[in-house]
């Protein structure tokens, strides 16, 4: 918090015993890091028989965050709820885009028609609504196939202007349906937000629920792009279904909604936005997702000019979610991750190195097993060297050097306990970044440098990134990869 301007100085003390370190574990992707989540609860718990799920909680900067983690945990069986949400699946948008598809692969499906015949908003009344489900009752026929005849005989008890409003409908939701006989799902899907408006609507109300809901959007779309990557592997293409095959999988998904059993005194692990966080306290905490445009928030770090307070406050938020936890904290970042369906590469968060290195310990596992680079370690650092030195627990891993989030991981064949991780990230203490350099932030992607300007202690760096977007970061804050 010392990082923060604007706080009073004040010294707090506990009158606890001397804990467990914060374990800070950097995983490949978010469904490795949801996996590790899992077994850790798992591990816990069988160690420690006088806890239970209750006594767990997962903290995440927003709600699309906990869709991977509900994968995982309905896979093994480990109880959950949502404090203050819902579950990824019953969210509204998630309902109302597969919906969407549903009524293209079955326009029978009358439930999910009237789902989203007026959403978003078409000015398509209760009245004009009722007339046609009243004529497809009389013919007993399903409500699309009970609309288009109606459409086909005139329509004539329905103001010209509702009517066209249904020809309009009808019309885009056939382009939809040839559509998904020759493309992939995602296409599909984009297809459909764009030509509905739906996020459109959504980025129109600019409110942090409509924020949310887009961002549960853009997290569905990563759904979709694992489905697609399998059925890849598995030489499936448009033309064999694929829209079928993945609402079949999201059936199967909800089907194993966590559904926990009153009479159970095992309870279940609480996950929640650090805002839900304040004011409760857990033996084991997990606060996942600790990268740049995360946590802190794209939003938080802001424009041209980085937005001090923003991150001000989500440093607050972060103190929150760090002095949840009663025995055990782990915090984890990811090195990729899957932002609107496309791989990005993730920086690990400001307030990660902000924690005194001494009371962090450090994992690493490989990106392409999940198993660990054999570094556990404690930090000390080298300012002179520009190295961090890594003094390692038993476990000594040999090898040439690894590359991960930015750090190189050099490994002394000889079998030492000794590792030096150097960073490679841009800084400008050795005058290693410079005009034209091109350099990669995790929330903005590729960029060019395009000024330095301030002294070496308040080195500020303008950032030119496709799509003419120009930022100013402060280099003590912000962390640049080169590209």
């Amino acid at each position: 918090m010392r990082n923060n301007k604007g706080r009073f100085d004040k010294t707090l003390w506990t009158a606890n015993e001397v804990g467990e370190k914060i374990r800070w574990v950097q995983l490949s992707d978010e469904r490795a890091e949801a996996e590790f989540v899992g077994k850790e609860i798992q591990k816990w718990l069988a160690a420690h028989h006088e806890f239970s799920f209750q006594d767990v909680a997962v903290f995440y900067r927003s709600h699309a965050q906990s869709r991977s983690l509900e994968e995982i945990f309905r896979r093994n069986r480990i109880n959950y709820r949502i404090v203050g949400g819902v579950g990824f699946y019953e969210r509204k948008e998630i309902k109302d885009a597969l919906a969407y598809m549903r009524v293209l692969v079955n326009p029978d499906d009358s439930v999910s028609l009237l789902r989203i015949i007026n959403v978003p908003a078409r000015g398509l009344g209760k009245t004009t609504l009722d007339k046609v489900e009243q004529f497809a009752n009389t013919r007993r026929l399903s409500f699309f196939a009970g609309l288009r005849k109606l459409l086909e005989e005139g329509a004539t008890d329905v103001p010209p202007s509702a009517k066209k409003k249904l020809v309009e409908f009808v019309k885009m939701l056939d382009s939809f349906r040839d559509l998904a006989t020759r493309s992939h799902v995602s296409e599909v899907y984009h297809h459909i937000l764009e030509a509905t408006g739906y996020v459109t609507e959504l980025k129109a109300e600019n409110s942090d629920e409509a924020q949310a809901r887009v961002q549960n959007l853009e997290e569905f779309d990563t759904v979709i792009q694992f489905f697609e990557e399998d059925a890849k592997r598995r030489g499936l293409g448009p033309k064999d279904g694929l829209l079928q095959g993945f609402l079949n999988q999201v059936t199967l998904e909800v089907s194993l909604l966590n559904k926990e059993d009153e009479t159970s005194n095992v309870g279940s692990v609480s996950m929640m936005t650090l805002h839900s966080s304040k004011g409760l306290e857990f033996p084991l905490v997990f606060l996942v997702g600790m990268e740049e445009g995360i946590f802190p928030s794209r939003q938080a770090i802001g424009g041209e000019e980085e937005n001090s307070e923003g991150v001000e406050e989500e440093r607050r938020l972060a103190y929150v979610g760090l002095t949840r936890a009663k025995q055990k904290l782990l915090l984890t970042n990811a090195q990729v991750r899957r932002i609107y369906g496309q791989v990005q590469v993730a920086s690990a968060s400001r307030f990660l190195a902000e924690i005194p290195h001494e009371f962090v310990e450090m994992e690493i596992q490989r990106p392409d097993t999940g198993a660990r680079f054999g570094v556990r370690a404690s930090w000390e650092s080298e300012k002179a060297t520009g190295y961090q030195s890594w003094k390692s627990k038993p476990a000594a891993a040999t090898g040439p050097a690894k590359t991960a989030g930015g750090l190189t991981y050099e490994y002394d064949d000889g079998g030492s306990s000794s590792y030096k991780v150097q960073s490679t990230t841009v800084g400008d203490e050795g005058g290693s970044i410079a005009v034209g350099q091109k350099v990669r932030h995790a929330a903005y992607g590729l960029g060019t440098v395009k000024n330095l300007e301030g002294s070496t202690a308040d080195r500020k760096v303008t950032i030119e990134f496709t799509g003419r977007v120009v930022k100013k970061f402060s280099l003590k804050h912000v962390q640049l990869d080169p590209a």
